[in-house]
């Protein structure tokens, strides 16, 4: 199982919405996957791409295989394209990157689901050892605190469109230590961006004691005033 794989396997672990799978695209050689995902009560589909590229040049290869390889049609305001992005670290200059490419919304929605290698290695060594990753993982672990494997699982949830949202009040008090935790991890370079979103979510938790509601608000702000899109538009 390639890295790509690996991810993926991950998310189908979470609590996702109904819909099903398809392999489009496979080679071993120059290490790329792509898969589709196609909700069951909705127009939209989602493409999930892996390889060992950056974004730009990933975006690249996925217009190549639509184009070239691969029988697939295009709706821009419905298909919605996750690239898998390996960094070294979060500095400028790649979170530049990440921002260029999330914000052009040319032929695909998109969204880059960056990790370390080091992220990747500890969630290894914790499924090998017996952490139980499935669709209750937050519920069930709101008191684990990880520096590595916790930020990833949650920064996949932030950024995959098709993992739902459904947030416990334990939960939600969780989620200062998470941005902690990110903030850690990335304390050489701290974008105004992330600031941003960071008091986007603090904002809403002290305020309210009706856990939906700040789910809702939390949900709303980061996609509605970070991605640009409708909460609806964006869960459906």
């Amino acid at each position: 199982m390639n890295d790509g794989d690996f991810l993926l396997s991950i998310i189908k672990k979470l609590d996702v919405e109904e819909g099903d799978w398809e392999k489009l695209y496979s080679n071993l050689e120059d290490n790329s996957i792509l898969y589709k995902y196609t909700p069951s009560d909705s127009k939209k589909g989602y493409l999930f791409y892996w390889s060992n590229q950056e974004p730009m040049s990933q975006i690249e290869e996925v217009d190549n295989l639509v184009d070239n390889e691969i029988e697939l049609s295009i709706v821009p305001q419905d298909t919605y394209l996750i690239l898998f992005t390996r960094i070294e670290a979060l500095k400028e200059k790649q979170y530049k990157k990440i921002i260029e490419v999330e914000e052009n919304e040319f032929r695909y929605k998109k969204y880059v689901c960056y990790y370390t290698e080091e992220e990747l290695i500890e969630m290894k060594n914790k499924i090998e050892e017996g952490f139980v990753i499935d669709k209750d993982f937050l519920r069930d672990n709101s008191h684990f605190i990880d520096e590595k494997l916790f930020a990833f699982i949650y920064r996949m949830i932030i950024k995959v469109p098709i993992i739902k949202m459904n947030f416990e009040q334990k939960e939600l008090e969780e989620f200062q230590s998470l941005y902690e935790i990110e903030k850690e991890s990335e304390k050489k370079y701290q974008p105004d961006e992330l600031n941003e979103m960071e008091q986007k979510v603090f904002s809403v938790i002290p305020d309210k004691l009706n856990s939906d509601l700040v789910a809702t608000d939390i949900v709303d702000n980061l996609i509605s005033d970070i991605y640009g899109d409708d909460l609806n538009e964006y869960l459906s």
